[in-house]
């Protein structure tokens, strides 16, 4: 059987060509693009990416994590609800990545929103899938405000869309209504946008493989190449 070194496998998106993102504002200056910390073992970085003294960003807490946290492959994703590229891969991409690797155990994946100053109403949609979450709602809020993202990116009153879309989604519209008025998820929110800004992401979405960091919306087909190609490697590894 052919052998393929860990490495090899983590870097096959790296070497892609330039894959759609989202970009906002620059980040701040010197802020070094370093592994999120989330159990995840930080990578060896190709020379020109590697950050003289890194920096260690917790996302343990953040976010939405699917998965067995033991999985093999980790995979932190940033992500927009503004953003078209993020819709993109949750409209092709996300469901068969969630039933082929994470439901059988493969990847651990938490996916992060990181609102990157591009987009009418992004913090208020973050929140509106927050208070979602409190419903335990997320997976449907989250399809439904993709679903409708020209519609609250492109109105003078997102309020009605977010409430429209939680009524769509089975939420209690009168408890998501009070939790957007008190902005009860908005220090989560915060801190999440912190944390990306920290890791030095510019563009959603944004994965980090194993610490590895791969900005765009690549096709299903890579993403399985990709993944295949790693369990194999880890698993090549572990028998060594």
């Amino acid at each position: 059987m052919a052998r393929i070194p860990v490495r090899t496998a983590l870097v096959a998106l790296l070497a892609a060509p330039l894959l759609a993102a989202c970009s906002g504002a620059e980040a701040e200056s010197g802020a070094a693009l370093t592994t999120a910390q989330a159990g995840i073992p930080a990578p060896v970085l190709a020379e020109p990416l590697r950050p003289a003294e890194p920096q260690v960003v917790d996302v343990s807490g953040l976010g939405h994590a699917q998965g067995d946290p033991e999985a093999p492959i980790q995979v932190v994703e940033f992500t927009d609800f503004g953003c078209g590229y993020c819709k993109k891969f949750h409209d092709e991409t996300w469901s068969t990545l969630r039933s082929k690797y994470v439901a059988e155990g493969q990847i651990f994946w938490r996916t992060v929103h990181f609102n990157v100053g591009m987009f009418p109403n992004a913090q208020e949609a973050a929140l509106a899938g927050e208070c979602a979450f409190a419903q335990d709602r997320w997976d449907a809020m989250r399809a439904g405000l993709f679903a409708a993202q020209r519609d609250w990116k492109g109105t003078g009153d997102a309020a009605a869309v977010f409430q429209r879309v939680a009524r769509e989604a089975g939420l209690d519209v009168a408890a998501f209504d009070a939790c957007m008025s008190a902005r009860e998820p908005e220090p989560g929110v915060d801190q999440a946008n912190e944390a990306a800004r920290k890791l030095g992401v510019r563009g959603t979405p944004t994965f980090y493989v194993d610490g590895y960091p791969v900005q765009g919306a690549a096709p299903l087909e890579l993403f399985e190449e990709f993944f295949d190609r790693l369990i194999e490697a880890k698993a090549q590894a572990g028998a060594d």
